[in-house]
């Protein structure tokens, strides 16, 4: 199966951590964030990425020119989207290049261990156009229990069990894509609404781990769990 990996954002928010590079060359551990997010998914079975790639693009380009940043038995195509475009132009722009029918679709700036079988099979299940991996928060603040006008308790941070968010991991249907005429702006706000209204996006809940990094914060808690060897599963080279 193809995916195409979203990475041409200039990623502002980083900026602090990053520096000069593009947000997909951000460093965790010892390894570049979208190294990372390919060798999640080859893992899985993955074998050709398209890199949508904007914003920083020769960097990116150079980077998968040393075969040492590809996963083994992988090829990487880098293409530029542009550096403005939304995540939806990105994908227009080189959803023809994508082999077969189905493909992934991920953002390059998070990392998670949701089982991509198991995503398909919901999405096959449902008949989908786009099946979404979603994932309960883990809310910025405190939270005050209350019952009534008086305070039971507190949690620190809590995972929000009533909320699902976007995961930054899809599985997808290339034909029903290319015949969307909402291929413009952001993919939540334009494509994936249209499906929506189409009834023809799907959701898989996934409760294992998910980790985002938009934030030198985000990037901090990453980084040292890589840096512990919490995250050695992920750099575990596929055969």
């Amino acid at each position: 199966m193809d995916a195409v990996i979203l990475a041409g954002g200039r990623g502002s928010r980083l900026a602090a951590v990053s520096g000069a590079l593009p947000k997909p060359l951000t460093r965790i551990g010892e390894r570049c964030l979208i190294d990372l997010v390919l060798l999640m998914l080859a893992k899985q079975g993955v074998s050709r990425f398209v890199i949508a790639a904007g914003y920083g693009y020769g960097q990116i380009a150079t980077h998968f020119l040393e075969q040492r940043h590809v996963p083994r038995g992988c090829s990487v195509d880098v293409l530029d989207t542009g550096i403005d475009a939304g995540t939806a132009d990105r994908l227009r722009r080189v959803v023809g290049q994508i082999q077969g029918g189905t493909f992934v679709a991920a953002y390059c700036d998070c990392i998670s261990d949701v089982d991509l079988e198991d995503v398909e099979s919901v999405h096959r299940l449902n008949n989908a156009a786009v099946t979404m991996a979603v994932v309960r928060p883990v809310l910025p603040y405190g939270v005050v229990q209350l019952a009534g006008p008086s305070v039971t308790g507190f949690a620190e941070k809590p995972v929000a069990d009533d909320l699902w968010v976007n995961s930054g991991l899809f599985v997808v249907e290339r034909d029903d894509i290319q015949n969307t005429t909402g291929l413009q702006g952001m993919f939540e706000d334009s494509t994936l609404q249209t499906l929506v209204e189409a009834n023809k996006v799907a959701a898989y809940r996934h409760t294992g781990f998910w980790h985002a990094v938009n934030t030198p914060s985000e990037y901090e808690t990453l980084d040292e769990a890589m840096r512990q060897g919490k995250l050695s599963w992920l750099l575990e080279v596929p055969e």
